[in-house]
């Protein structure tokens, strides 16, 4: 009995281990390139909403805008597993690559942001197209928080401070586009 049990055991060792081991394991070079997918696609959505007029726009152009936002939010909530599925500690100079390369689309989502305010009488005008902008607001600004959450979790102690302003210049832009369509 004593045997027929430590072979059982035996063997479910070898099959987590061999099942451990089989686990797809996230690396930098993966959060590197869903960070470039992400300025990319924050790209996108910024040319998207300043296409859109500030009076006279489209259900078709709102819907494009929509469109955007939501592959925009699949791409960060992807990104974001891939950050916490990354070994940690994170070398510093990969961190150091990760929030330069966010840095770098920080102004952009901003812009995007700002337009995105500016323009709400002629979203208002669409009457449905305001209640997207701002559902499309609170699940790019839920995605962008856990994102957000990830990236300062993985980071060393010492970048902790670059991460909080990157956060906090985000947020307050969050914060008043959603004000706006509240």
């Amino acid at each position: 009995m004593v045997q027929v049990a430590s072979k059982f055991l035996v063997f479910g060792a070898m099959f987590a281990t061999t099942y451990a081991l089989s686990l797809p394991k996230r690396d930098i070079t993966q959060v590197e390139a869903d960070i470039a997918s992400i300025s990319t696609q924050v790209t996108s959505l910024d040319t998207a909403v300043n296409a859109f007029p500030d009076t006279g726009g489209s259900l078709t152009q709102a819907l494009a805008i929509n469109t955007a936002s939501k592959n925009l939010t699949t791409t960060i909530a992807s990104a974001t597993t891939d950050v916490q599925a990354v070994p940690l500690p994170i070398a510093e100079s990969d961190a150091d690559t990760i929030f330069s390369a966010v840095q770098a689309f920080v102004p952009t989502i901003v812009d995007a942001l700002t337009a995105i305010i500016a323009k709400k009488p002629s979203f208002d005008a669409l009457i449905v197209a305001d209640q997207l902008v701002s559902q499309d607001l609170a699940s790019l600004n839920s995605t962008t928080s856990a994102f957000e959450a990830a990236l300062v979790a993985a980071a060393p102690a010492d970048l902790q401070s670059n991460a909080s302003a990157i956060i906090a210049t985000l947020n307050a832009a969050f914060s008043q586009a959603i004000a706006a369509y509240a």
